[in-house]
């Protein structure tokens, strides 16, 4: 039981440090500049309009998000496991 328990721990230990590290990563890719600037620009571009934003905006973001999760075993098309 120890053994099983202490395995389970390593487990989630190791799962929550590359998820800490996929997080860093994600938000380094948001400030990089050529990342920075398209999103500047959809900002601007979609104002203060909500749905402009979700239109606009979230794609950019998603795509740069999906570029550093395949690093990390993602399946960079945002389907995952639940795929059928």
């Amino acid at each position: 039981m120890g053994t099983e328990r202490s395995l389970c721990l390593w487990h989630r230990c190791t799962f929550s440090h590359s998820f800490s590290v996929a997080l860093v990563d994600i938000l380094d890719a948001f400030d990089l500049t050529e990342n920075a600037k398209k999103i500047e620009e959809a900002r601007d571009s979609a104002g203060n309009d909500m749905l402009k934003m979700m239109q606009i905006v979230f794609p950019i973001t998603t795509q740069i998000q999906m570029d550093v999760i395949g690093k990390y075993g993602f399946p960079p098309d945002g389907d995952g496991k639940y795929s059928k």
